[in-house]
């Protein structure tokens, strides 16, 4: 029997119950009743696929015995060579001083970590721009080697880097290589859309420098790259929405699976989504049709929410955090400097220490256990009665600006993701009603390995 907070939703040709704490979904109105993932759910999943619902992980208040971090933020410099219209950094400098991170604070950084957590799943190089900071790279690079040989380090992380692409030094390309460093370069759509926000300090467009510099490390071969584009009301005007964008990352640069999120703004602000809400809410969830579609009938087109909303739905694990920051996600900045998230840097009042003055780490942990009140769903008080709660990740980040407050939640993300919810629930319980087309989908699902999309590929 249907507990009394179920989501029933349509699309006028199906009828779905979406029930929230055992997050099963059936459709009604039918003799089809039970949910269409729990008989199958193995066809899709590997048995052992390493995900863990947020409930079974310690969190950063427990110091009595040590966790892995999953992701350690190294902001390298606060330099960028671009001047982004969107940029909540501030032009990469987040309102301090323009700065490198030296190389010896970037390897203190990490023997801090490596002193406090058991392990580091995972170092991101972030600025400004972090190609212009080989040496901090190379320092940690180094560092990490030795702390692993020494048994400081229980295996050594991965490395990642978010990169404008139009900057690559040869020491940084050696780096790349010799490290494999996971590029993810900020490529916003077809050039038209692309250089109407993401330019030179001199004004002049970044587009073909940057897919010229994505496609010369695609035909070197044996490097895992990456896409995010951020979605502006100007694409929207120019008559690109969200598939568009994701065809466009296919066809164009080769890549099926880029991050496609929305631009942070506040109400008034140039980038604001007043009066063009629905269109991009609308965008999301045609989008999500077509891509999922494409699973079954190829060719495969998708962007990662999703991927994140199959695979929770799928998996049954619960989301019960807003997004990783303060629990899975540490900064530091050049200074030295720690934030629950490289988004908070500069930000005094959410800065929890610092590498070369915090050296009890239960310091640290109260302050972090405090900001946790922000990211705990529960918390909030839309979140608490929202049926979405358990499927939705976000961006405290970016909640902070669209609302103006980490205690308020961002409106537009949140219908967002109960759109790609909706839509996704609506295809599974459609194709699985057709046997041929259920056991296609397994198949191509499977082939297509999306079971395996790492988490960072998976949130806002």
């Amino acid at each position: 029997m249907l507990s009394s907070n179920v989501h029933f939703f349509t699309d006028g040709e199906c009828q779905v119950a979406f029930e929230p704490t055992s997050m099963a979904f059936y459709r009604v109105n039918t003799d089809i009743v039970k949910d269409p993932l729990v008989s199958n759910q193995n066809q899709l999943v590997e048995e052992k696929s390493g995900h863990q619902p947020d409930a079974s992980r310690k969190t950063v208040e427990n110091v009595t015995q040590k966790m892995e971090l999953d992701r350690l933020v190294l902001i390298v410099t606060t330099h960028c060579n671009l001047r982004c219209r969107y940029c909540y950094a501030e032009g990469g400098n987040y309102g301090m001083a323009r700065e490198q991170m030296t190389p010896e604070l970037a390897k203190r950084a990490v023997f801090w970590a490596s002193s406090i957590f058991s392990g580091i799943r995972a170092i991101q190089f972030f600025g400004g721009e972090p190609t212009l900071n080989s040496k901090a790279v190379s320092g940690v690079c180094d560092k990490c080697n030795q702390l692993h040989q020494e048994g400081k380090l229980s295996y050594p992380p991965q490395y990642a880097m978010v990169t404008n692409g139009t900057v690559l030094p040869n020491a940084m390309k050696e780096l790349i290589e010799k490290h494999r460093i996971h590029l993810t370069f900020s490529i916003d759509g077809p050039q038209l859309v692309h250089d109407t926000n993401r330019f030179f300090t001199n004004g002049n467009g970044s587009y073909e420098r940057v897919t010229n510099t994505l496609k010369n490390w695609q035909t070197a071969g044996k490097f895992d790259l990456g896409v995010e584009m951020t979605y502006t009301p100007d694409a929207l005007k120019n008559g690109y929405g969200i598939w568009e964008l994701a065809q466009f990352s296919q066809a164009e640069l080769g890549m099926p699976l880029p991050h496609i999120t929305v631009a942070s703004a506040t109400p008034d602000g140039e980038m604001s989504w007043n009066g063009n809400s629905q269109l991009l809410i609308d965008s999301y969830r045609l989008a999500t049709k077509k891509s999922l579609n494409s699973i079954l009938n190829g060719p495969y087109i998708g962007f990662s929410f999703v991927a994140g909303i199959l695979q929770v739905l799928i998996t049954k694990h619960s989301r019960n955090l807003i997004c990783p920051a303060g629990q899975g996600t540490l900064a530091v900045d050049p200074q030295g400097d720690i934030y629950p998230c490289f988004m908070f840097a500069g930000q005094e009042s959410l800065r929890v220490g610092n590498i070369d003055e915090t050296s009890d780490f239960s310091e640290v942990a109260a302050k972090l256990k405090s900001f946790s009140r922000y990211n705990i769903k529960d918390n909030h008080q839309t979140c608490q009665s929202c049926w979405a709660k358990s499927l939705c990740t976000g961006c405290l980040g970016d909640t902070q600006l669209t609302a103006g407050s980490l205690e308020k939640e961002s409106w537009l993300m949140c219908e967002v993701m109960k759109a790609v919810a909706e839509e996704t629930m609506l295809f599974l319980t459609k194709t699985q009603s057709d046997p041929e087309a259920w056991k296609n989908f397994v198949k191509n699902y499977r082939q297509l390995r999306l079971d395996q999309v790492t988490p960072d590929q998976l949130t806002v």
